[in-house]
């Protein structure tokens, strides 16, 4: 067992005649010291053995050793023993208000943007409401309440070409995206500092605590009239057709997301059995099985299979010019979309219309189940748990998708 005792040493006398106060601790044969911040005079040491005889430090250090006595109770004794000097001083010393939360965030954001983008725009509102330093020790639920009533009150400006025409709030489902990343963080810095016998980040800023709830989604659907007469328009160049091309492709996969149409790997796809099987980028990394889906290609994108085939040197499925798998590419394929709408007379529409107008034909039209259309969407359905036991079968995507396109195409030549 370390033990432990407050000390002064003499060649750390100060200008000012004071010595500072440390606690030695005596580990595996080692001494480290800790310093406690209080300093002594010569005539609070006893002069022949230079031990420490004011009471009131001793009172205070005596506190401050019982309490590291008292945490070294909660470690196993081979855990014990494993530690050096070091690392049992750190394991002493490690506190959440030691533990910078906002610095940590930002490190996240920086290695990847991408990932962290609803972090990146909650440290953005973090900044605007004067925080600039931030431990895990202040992350509490004072701060959630603020951060919440903050967004509730902002306005966020509409612009049109460049001028201010107006405010609107953030939306419901936006600001709960920004108060699940805050959160996600710290979290993470729990799981991160403490162990089963060490709780550095003991508070919970959660307990009677709720998040926001989702808003419901707009219903942003099209009759199948739609989707034809859309998929009947042409570009008129080619960057217009290319939108065209994606949204058709988007829906004749059940849906796909773009993120997982740009970034799909040639790896992916089975020639032989048509077969496209991959792992959802948005929901990969929060699931068991890795959101792992499977669709079969049919014959009403061979032709664009063809012509969006990347070249053999890349390991990408598709190449859809200097699109890849980022946001920003993404929002700005929503842009074009929009545009090419515009342009030629048809009402606005975005990329995710076509995975909500597949769900709404299947469930409306086709008359298939709710679970079959969570499993064509890569979705957790209502028994996450017999999903476990149960061996997925693509087949009942591939039944599905077919109903859908045969009911959508029927009139269309194929």
């Amino acid at each position: 067992m370390a033990t432990f005792k407050a000390v002064v040493q003499q060649h750390q006398q100060r200008r000012d005649g004071k010595y500072p106060v440390s606690i030695r601790i005596t580990h595996n044969r080692k001494s480290v010291y800790l310093p406690t911040g209080l300093y002594c005079s010569i005539s609070q040491i006893n002069r022949r053995t230079f031990e420490i005889k004011d009471q009131f430090i001793i009172t205070r250090t005596s506190a401050t050793i019982r309490g590291y006595e008292q945490r070294l109770l909660n470690v196993d004794t081979a855990d014990l023993f494993s530690m050096s000097g070091c690392e049992l001083k750190k394991f002493l010393t490690l506190s959440a208000g030691n533990i910078d939360y906002l610095s940590y965030c930002y490190e996240l954001v920086e290695s990847d943007e991408e990932k962290w983008g609803d972090l990146k725009h909650a440290l953005a509102i973090i900044r605007e409401m004067g925080i600039d330093k931030m431990s895990a020790m202040d992350f509490t639920s004072s701060f959630i309440r603020q951060f919440r009533e903050y967004m509730d009150e902002k306005q966020l400006p509409i612009t049109k070409k460049s001028v201010i025409v107006g405010y609107k709030p953030y939306a419901q489902n936006t600001k709960r995206s920004y108060l699940i990343a805050v959160c996600q963080v710290f979290r993470m810095l729990q799981r991160q500092h403490n162990t089963e016998f060490n709780k550095v980040i003991y508070h919970d800023p959660f307990i009677g605590f709720e998040n926001y709830r989702h808003s419901q989604t707009a219903k942003r659907s099209m009759t199948a009239e739609r989707v034809r007469a859309f998929f009947a328009l042409k570009g008129h160049s080619i960057k217009q057709q290319m939108t065209l091309d994606m949204m058709r492709l988007s829906f004749c996969l059940c849906g796909i997301n773009l993120m997982d149409l740009l970034s799909m790997k040639k790896s992916s796809f089975d020639k032989r059995t048509m077969r496209l099987t991959y792992e959802r980028h948005k929901t990969k990394d929060r699931r068991m099985d890795h959101a792992l889906t499977s669709v079969r290609v049919e014959p009403e994108i061979y032709d664009l299979m063809e012509k969006y085939k990347a070249p053999d040197s890349s390991e990408l499925l598709f190449c859809f010019g200097d699109f890849t798998a980022k946001a920003s590419c993404t929002r700005l394929i929503a842009c074009r979309t929009a545009r090419t709408c515009n342009i030629l007379g048809f009402e606005h529409v975005t990329p995710y219309w076509f995975r909500h107008t597949w769900a709404t034909i299947a469930r409306n039209d086709c008359d298939i189940s709710k679970d079959d259309i969570d499993l064509c969407l890569a979705h957790v359905g209502n028994n996450p748990m017999a999903d476990v036991y149960i061996r997925p079968d693509w087949s009942r995507i591939d039944r599905a998708n077919r109903k859908v396109l045969d009911f959508v195409f029927k009139n269309e030549e194929k």
